[in-house]
C-alpha cells in the first residue's frame, strides 16, 4: 500500500512539474487526482476521438466545417468543447505578450434570463427582486452581437435560465451553423423533445453538456427543482437513439455534475448511470463526465463540501471499469494555480443587454448588479472592437498575467485561479 501511494505521489509530482506547460482548467486539476500518466493517456485517447470526428465532418459537412471543429480543439483556450492544444505548448507566449492575442474568436453569451426551474444551486433562484433584466435575447440583438466577430471559431450559447424557452433560440443556433461556426450549449434536457433533438443532430451542433447533478431520482429532484428525473433519462435515451439512427457522433453528449453535500456520495453511482445509458461509444468518441466543485456565493455556501478520498478512489476505478473519460475541476479551490496562468480573458462573456465581461468565471456569483456597473462596455452602445481596444481593456489584459502587478478587480476571488498571494503582496487594482 505504501509503495502504491509513493508511486502515485511521484506521478503527481511529475504532473506538477509539467503544469506550467498545460492550460489551466479541468484537465490540469484532474491530473492532481489521476496522475500524469493516466491524464496524458486520456488526452491522447480524446485526441484520437477528435480525429474521428474530424473525418466524419469532412465527409458529411465539408472542409470548412471540419476545419472549424479542428480549430476548437487546437486554438480555443477553455470552455465547453475546447481542446486548447496550442496553449499546452505556447500559452506562455500569450501570457507574457498579451498584445499578441488576436481579436476574440471565441465568445459566450446569454440568450435568456428566464427560467421555469428552481435549481437550488443556481444564482437565478436568489436574484433580488427587481434587480435583473428578465427576458429573452431577440434574434436581431443576437445577430448584431455575433456579426461583430467575423472570425468566430467557438460559441457557447447558454442563458442564465432555460435557453429553449426562448422561441428564437433555435433560429440563433441555425444562424451560426449556417456559417459553420461550432456551437456548444448547456441544458438540463427536461424539455428536449424529439423534433428539437432531430434538428440539433441534423445540423449538427458540436456538443451539449447536460446539467445532471445526482444519480438517484430523490436527490436529483431535490437539487434540480422543477426537473423530472425519469423524463430527463427518457429524453437522453431518445436523443442517443436518434444519434444512432443518423449514425452521427454529433452532438457529443457530456455531463456536468456539480458536487454538493447533497450528492457527493452519489458520484460513483453516476458513472454507473452514464454507463447504463451507453457509455462513450454512444455519447461520442471523446465525451466525458465533468465533476466540478460548487462555485458558491453566500446563499449556497452551506452546500459546499470536500470530496472524500474514498469517493475519488471509486471514481478512478469506475472510470476504468466503464471506459469513461472523467474530469474533476474546482474541487480544491485553495490549491488553484495562480491568476497569472489565466488565458480565459480571450473569451469575452456577454450578459443580457449587451454588457461585455472579460470571461465567464465571474458568472454564477450572484453579483450581477455589480457586474453591470463594472462592465467594460455595452455592444449595443458601441462596437466591441472599440471596447476591446479601449485603454482600460488593454491595461486589463496586460495586468492579468503580470505576477508583479496588482490583481485586477474583476479577477479578485476568482473561482478558477488563486489570487490571494498576489493580493497580499501587490493589492487589487480597483480600476480594473
Amino acid at each position: 500500500m505504501f509503495k502504491n501511494n509513493q508511486n502515485q505521489n511521484e506521478k503527481t509530482n511529475i504532473f506538477s512539474r509539467l503544469i506550467k506547460f498545460l492550460i489551466p482548467g479541468a484537465i490540469q486539476s484532474s491530473g492532481k487526482f489521476m496522475g500524469s500518466f493516466e491524464t496524458t493517456k486520456m488526452l491522447f485517447l480524446m485526441l484520437f476521438g477528435y480525429c474521428k470526428d474530424f473525418v466524419w465532418l469532412l465527409k458529411k459537412r465539408g472542409f470548412r466545417s471540419a476545419r472549424n471543429f479542428a480549430n476548437v480543439k487546437v486554438f480555443v483556450p477553455c470552455g465547453e468543447g475546447a481542446g486548447g492544444i496550442f496553449y499546452f505548448f505556447f500559452g506562455w507566449i500569450i501570457r507574457k505578450f498579451p498584445s499578441l492575442a488576436p481579436y476574440p474568436r471565441y465568445i459566450e453569451l446569454e440568450v435568456t434570463t428566464i427560467c421555469n426551474k428552481r435549481c437550488i444551486i443556481c444564482e437565478y433562484v436568489y436574484w433580488p427582486k427587481g434587480t435583473q433584466e428578465r427576458r429573452h435575447l431577440s434574434f436581431d440583438e443576437f445577430v448584431k452581437l455575433v456579426d461583430q466577430f467575423p472570425k468566430l471559431t467557438w460559441t457557447n450559447l447558454t442563458g442564465e435560465g432555460s435557453s429553449f424557452l426562448n422561441k428564437e433560440y433555435i433560429e440563433m443556433i441555425r444562424y451560426v451553423k449556417q456559417k459553420d461556426i461550432p456551437v456548444f450549449l448547456v441544458d438540463h434536457f427536461d424539455e428536449m423533445d424529439i423534433e428539437l433533438a432531430e434538428e440539433l443532430i441534423k445540423m449538427p451542433i458540436e456538443g451539449i453538456y447536460i446539467s445532471f447533478d445526482a444519480a438517484t431520482k430523490e436527490t436529483y429532484e431535490k437539487i434540480k427543482v422543477g426537473c423530472n428525473f425519469d423524463k430527463v433519462i427518457d429524453n437522453i435515451r431518445k436523443f442517443l437513439a436518434l444519434k444512432k439512427k443518423y449514425n452521427s457522433p454529433f452532438p457529443e453528449i457530456n455531463y456536468r455534475y456539480v458536487i454538493t453535500k447533497l450528492n457527493v456520495q452519489e458520484i460513483p453511482l453516476f458513472l454507473d448511470l452514464v454507463a447504463s445509458l451507453g457509455g462513450r461509444k454512444t455519447h461520442g468518441y471523446s465525451s466525458r463526465v465533468d465533476f466540478c466543485g460548487l462555485l458558491s456565493f453566500p446563499d449556497i455556501e452551506h452546500l459546499v463540501t470536500q470530496v472524500p478520498g474514498e469517493i475519488i478512489q471509486q471514481v478512478l476505478r469506475k472510470r476504468k471499469e466503464h471506459d469513461l473519460f472523467v474530469t474533476l475541476s474546482h474541487m480544491e479551490l485553495e490549491k488553484n494555480v495562480p491568476i497569472e496562468c489565466c488565458i480565459a480573458w480571450q473569451e469575452p462573456y456577454f450578459m443580457m443587454g449587451g454588457y461585455a465581461l472579460p470571461c465567464c468565471q465571474v458568472m454564477m456569483s450572484n453579483k450581477r448588479v455589480w457586474l453591470r456597473e463594472h462592465t467594460f462596455g455595452n455592444v449595443y452602445q458601441e462596437s466591441f472592437k472599440e471596447i476591446w481596444n479601449s485603454a482600460r481593456y488593454r491595461r486589463f489584459r496586460k495586468t492579468v498575467n503580470n505576477k508583479k502587478a496588482p490583481v485586477p478587480l474583476f479577477c479578485k476571488d476568482c473561482r478558477a485561479f488563486s489570487t490571494k498571494q498576489r493580493e497580499l503582496k501587490y493589492g487589487v487594482d480597483e480600476t480594473l
